[in-house]
């Protein structure tokens, strides 16, 4: 009713939960079955580690962004996902399930990026450690959990326990689009947080109360009127998605099947995290939860200072830097600038950098056609320093 006499209209239909849980492909393992490691952090938080082991190659860690979960590496909605691709590679493929993770009950409560780094990371580097009994790990991580990453090293917790690093979209600079300067200036994550909205959610459902349809249409507004045309669409978690994180993905490098099951890769995003990313934002770098410079003390002097070089001396591995093209999340300039900083730092190290045209954000991962666009960039560099 609604949808008809509502205030608003829209041509949406959201998704029924209602309706028969949809019928999923098994993923390509080659009968073998996935691990799961439950661990603790220090301060007590539950997290969990899911392993398929392709082979002796690696081990390498994937970690998800925020807002989401290690889903994004093995949605069963594209013809080759990233865990089937590095496992048919011969890789041993962890997913780390960090505290932001949304199969986690942890998502519901407060966190930033310092306790992220200060025991999430650390905690999934010394179970794989352990058990693969391996000295150091190979890490892929993408957006959130590339900067929850980068802050982890930076605060020397893996120091010589990652043999090299690829870094999707974002990790210790971060330069935002017009559109997230725009909200990171307005201070919009923290005049939510302090008006006491603890999060935002991305996940919505035909089961919504009138103020859930409301902002479904407030979503669906903004999110016509801060993408161009050709993005436009009629999925209300979509639109979430938009209003949250900015345009993350191209529409077209996602096939239907994606994009109609969006409510199972997105959900509930933390508002003191929002807001921690907003005060990175604001100084385009890592900064901690009170926008200090820990991470990288003197930031503007480089390399002129001593506490930045030795904070920097911690990034002396070998690093592989990916953008998209269209990225409306993180300017592509977050990864070019990480770039110029490693090099700078440490001339002699392996760092390298590619950008993928006609590709936005988490497509890169999610894309119909990343299994050929996207990861063999990825795998050309995991094979430079695999062992196995």
């Amino acid at each position: 009713m609604w949808q008809i006499y509502g205030a608003f209209t829209s041509g949406c239909t959201p998704f029924d939960p209602t309706a028969p849980p949809r019928e999923k492909r098994p993923l390509k393992l080659n009968g073998t079955e996935a691990k799961v490691y439950p661990i603790e952090t220090e301060d007590g938080v539950e997290l969990y580690l899911t392993r398929y082991q392709g082979g002796s190659k690696g081990p390498v860690m994937l970690v998800h962004g925020m807002g989401v979960s290690s889903k994004i590496f093995s949605l069963d909605t594209v013809d080759t996902n990233l865990v089937e691709f590095l496992f048919a590679e011969g890789y041993d493929v962890w997913l780390l399930e960090w505290r932001a993770s949304i199969m986690l009950p942890s998502a519901n409560e407060k966190t930033t990026i310092d306790l992220c780094a200060e025991y999430d990371v650390p905690a999934g580097v010394k179970k794989i450690l352990a058990v693969t009994n391996q000295k150091n790990i190979q890490i892929l991580a993408h957006c959130a959990g590339a900067a929850i990453t980068c802050a982890s090293i930076l605060a020397g917790k893996l120091h010589g326990k990652v043999r090299n690093l690829i870094i999707s979209q974002s990790g210790f600079i971060n330069v935002p689009t017009r559109l997230n300067w725009f909200k990171a200036h307005l201070k919009l994550p923290q005049i939510l947080y302090g008006i006491g909205v603890e999060g935002l959610t991305a996940y919505t459902d035909s089961e919504q109360n009138w103020m859930g349809k409301i902002l479904d249409q407030f979503f669906e507004g903004t999110a016509d009127v801060t993408t161009a045309f050709d993005q436009h669409c009629d999925n209300h978690v979509c639109h979430r998605i938009t209003f949250l994180y900015g345009l993350l993905y191209e529409h077209c490098n996602f096939n239907s099947a994606t994009h109609e099951t969006l409510h199972e890769m997105f959900g509930y995003g933390d508002a003191k995290l929002l807001k921690h990313f907003a005060l990175c934002f604001a100084k385009e770098h890592l900064v901690n939860d009170e926008g200090k410079d820990t991470y990288l003390p003197d930031f503007k002097k480089g390399l002129k200072s001593q506490e930045y070089k030795d904070k920097i001396a911690f990034m002396d591995i070998p690093i592989q830097f990916c953008s998209g093209e269209k990225n409306k999340a993180f300017d592509q300039a977050s990864t070019a600038r990480a770039l110029q900083r490693v090099a700078e730092a440490h001339p002699g190290q392996n760092y390298e950098r590619f950008v993928v045209p006609d590709y936005g954000h988490i497509d890169c991962i999610m894309g119909k056609n990343a299994a050929t666009d996207v990861f063999p960039y990825f795998l050309r560099f995991l094979d430079k320093y695999a062992e196995g």
